[in-house]
């Protein structure tokens, strides 16, 4: 079954929906939607009574051993997801009598009232025990571990733990002293060069996750040999903080059955505009997908909370499915309906049957294909390394290197995350504080080999190292936005502008070596007279952005025309990532090998044209979408520059075009 597009219904299962009518309906939406799988949710959202006892979990198991044969008598593989391991958040919930296990702290000594400590072996044993019941009685094909086992976002917690009295000598024994949960946490977040108490916090986080999930594999497998374990985990960098190693996990996780499942998400719980989901989509799913391992097939998380036409509509839910063919989704699992069982599903069902089948199209023809695009550079171990700005959360050791997968790919750039510095001829991106992550000899040859697209923030890191020499600058200077000096980018070759105020980015004023640039834009007061470069193409090869914390008003029609015009005009020599021909706003694309998935989050209809120069010589085109799933050849065009397609992509859907 998961060798092809498979859908998983996730169905919160309760004495409330344990009846013949409701199975009735579940029975109905599942072969009219092709559904493939349904995974029972137990003890969920607001029918969670906290951590379940044994007689809770086993007159759930009574219901969920009765709806499973009947799934599995109409064909529907069963898997299993129970809602609460540490628990999502405390929500009044406390610990019943004989839960005598610790529970999670936060930064300023605040102890959840439900939510479990994940190293306090007392709880390891309760979830194993309880997992390995499920499983024995179920059997089931996969069994999911949901998105609370991670360490952050623990209502009422700031930000979340564990900061316990366990894990306080756990952190002292690392450290070789004692020391007191206020010193260790000043020093995991002190501004500048990390302390020594990050990499403890790091080393000893990841390994408590590991172990757990290595326990609660090992008690799943006993009792239910020949199962497949799932992950569900939420943003990359949220778990990078905590330590997360996926490759560490994936083995944790590996039964005999094969490895591990990861449900990714995809953020938009509620319906958003395409415009703004396309960010998330690029910042948080896509980074997920590169960071995870590609031997954990991607059925990411498709959720409509709280679970209506009210949270979503029918065609919102039908864009985030069919743009996750631009990660290779192997599948999705689907969180559609309340503890209420189905409702109102006849037009889910309708679109989820009538998209499937493309579905499947894009995942059979991309996943053994390599990824092209521009090489978005960045850290996964990024939280080691960052420097703190003021030291008071945990969310300060967040990094935004990634942030340049989602300022390029909706101008049509396609984009690739790469995780390795180890780049040569390509056109690459340098954000943030990514060159915290690579020492001076491997900045020198990265700037050195590649074509290279960084903002002042990289530029900031450089300035600090001693290294300003590798993009022409002798000093940078932050002038914050919105100052009353610079007010527009105004195009050294034309009459052309682009604004600086709110909205795109604090701008920082860069002392070059006149004789090393060529200014492509300068930076000026509201009459348009010129004050001091902006952007410039340094050495031919490198491209500076002088913006921190760029935000998305930062792109536009100038911005894009800039952006693929040096890459055209400069770039020979590298790699040249395959970009749609101007105007390609919210036209996102990712591509494998010669097959194109293009997204349309604009919210108009829009003609698909490429910058020729950028795909080479096309002789043919095959466009694959929902309807018409097996393809159809269209007409090419090119001329002045621009391969043009008979194809017109219809707002909030995805297609797939293969060139040749």
């Amino acid at each position: 079954m998961y060798e092809h597009y498979t859908y998983v219904l996730r169905y919160q299962l309760s004495a409330l929906n344990d009846n013949e009518e409701k199975t009735a309906a579940l029975l109905d939406f599942c072969r009219k939607a092709g559904i493939d799988a349904v995974a029972f949710i137990s003890n969920a959202e607001e029918l969670n009574t906290g951590h379940a006892t044994v007689e809770e979990t086993e007159r759930w198991l009574d219901r969920a051993e009765r709806l499973a044969k009947r799934l599995r008598a109409a064909g529907v593989a069963v898997s299993l997801n129970p809602w609460e391991s540490l628990l999502h958040c405390d929500r009044g919930r406390t610990l019943k009598p004989g839960q005598n296990w610790g529970t999670m702290v936060d930064q300023n000594g605040r102890a959840a009232d439900a939510q479990a400590c994940p190293a306090d072996p007392v709880f390891i044993e309760y979830l194993c025990d309880k997992y390995a019941r499920m499983a024995a009685r179920i059997r089931p094909d996969v069994f999911w571990l949901d998105d609370d086992m991670r360490l952050h976002n623990h209502a009422p917690l700031h930000w979340g733990g564990c900061f316990c009295p366990r894990h306080m000598a756990m952190f002292s024994e690392a450290l070789g002293r004692p020391v007191s949960r206020e010193e260790f946490v000043r020093g995991l977040l002190a501004p500048g060069e990390p302390d020594e108490c990050r990499a403890v916090w790091l080393s000893v986080m990841g390994k408590t996750m590991t172990d757990l999930f290595r326990y609660i594999r090992e008690a799943v497998e006993a009792a239910c040999p020949g199962v497949r374990m799932g992950h569900m985990c939420s943003d990359a960098i949220s778990h990078a903080t905590e330590g997360r190693d996926y490759e560490a996990i994936c083995d944790a996780l590996t039964t005999a059955a094969g490895a591990p499942f990861i449900r990714i998400t995809q953020s938009a719980y509620m319906e958003v505009s395409p415009r703004e989901y396309e960010d998330w989509f690029h910042y948080i799913t896509r980074y997920m997908r590169a960071v995870a391992p590609a031997r954990m097939k991607a059925l990411p998380e498709l959720e409509n909370y709280p679970f209506s036409a009210y949270s979503k509509s029918v065609r919102f839910t039908r864009t985030e499915i069919e743009a996750a063919g631009g990660y290779r989704a192997a599948g999705m699992t689907l969180d559609l309906f309340d503890g209420n069982g189905v409702a109102c599903g006849d037009e889910l069902a309708a679109m989820l049957t009538q998209i499937k089948p493309f579905l499947e199209t894009m995942r059979a023809r991309t996943e053994n294909e390599p990824e092209r695009g521009m090489a978005i550079l960045s850290d996964p171990h990024s939280p080691a390394r960052v420097h703190t700005k003021q030291g008071l959360s945990m969310t300060e050791l967040y990094s935004s290197d990634r942030r340049a997968c989602d300022l390029f790919a909706p101008m049509g750039i396609a984009t690739r995350y790469v995780l390795t510095p180890d780049v040569r001829g390509e056109v690459v991106t340098v954000f943030d504080q990514y060159p915290r992550s690579l020492s001076d000899d491997e900045l020198k040859r990265l700037f050195r080999d590649n074509f290279v697209i960084l903002d002042a923030a990289a530029v900031d890191v450089l300035s600090e190292r001693g290294l300003l020499g590798l993009v022409g600058a002798t000093a940078i200077e932050h002038t914050g936005r919105d100052n009353g000096v610079y007010s527009i980018e105004r195009f050294t070759d034309s009459d052309r502008y682009m604004t600086m105020q709110c909205g795109t980015g604090d701008f920082s004023r860069i002392t070059y070596d006149r004789t090393r640039i060529r200014v492509l834009t300068e930076a000026a007061d509201p009459s348009g007279r010129p004050l001091c470069p902006a952007t410039v193409l340094v050495d031919g090869h490198i491209l500076v952005i002088p913006y921190l914390h760029i935000e998305a008003f930062f792109r536009n029609y100038s911005r894009e025309l800039l952006i693929k015009s040096v890459l055209l005009s400069e770039a020979d020599g590298y790699t040249l990532p395959p970009m749609l021909a101007f105007p390609a706003a919210h036209l996102s694309m990712e591509v494998f090998g010669s097959k194109y998935v293009i997204t349309n989050f604009l919210g108009d209809d829009a003609p698909v044209r490429f910058l020729a120069k950028s795909v080479g010589a096309v002789r043919s085109a095959t466009v694959y979408d929902a309807e018409h799933p097996g393809g159809r050849i269209v007409a090419v065009r090119t001329a002045d520059g621009v391969t043009e397609l008979d194809y017109t992509l219809r707002h909030d859907e995805t297609a797939l075009i293969e060139l040749s």
